[in-house]
């Protein structure tokens, strides 16, 4: 569930995750493209980075769609709090 998860990881580690996509912001830094997606489910909600470009391209329906994903994130919890 993504409600609680900051309080369920200390440091870093691969998780799986799964929730609806309710919006995604696509960026662009120094000529790379990334973008910031936002996934829900009914515990709460959580902001995702995706920095692969060529998944960015072939998923992009999905990435924009409003069925459930699952996903497999590298994630990290620092002082600035839950990264992933």
């Amino acid at each position: 569930t993504l409600g609680g998860l900051e309080e369920k990881l200390s440091g870093s580690a691969e998780i799986r995750i799964a929730g609806v996509p309710t919006s995604i912001s696509y960026r662009a830094s120094q000529g790379r493209k990334f973008a910031y997606l936002q996934l829900s489910d009914p515990t709460g909600a959580a902001e995702v980075a995706v920095f692969d470009e060529e998944m960015l391209a072939e998923k992009r329906d999905l990435l924009e769609g409003k069925k459930a994903l699952f996903l497999i994130v590298d994630a990290r919890k620092d002082e600035g709090g839950l990264r992933m």
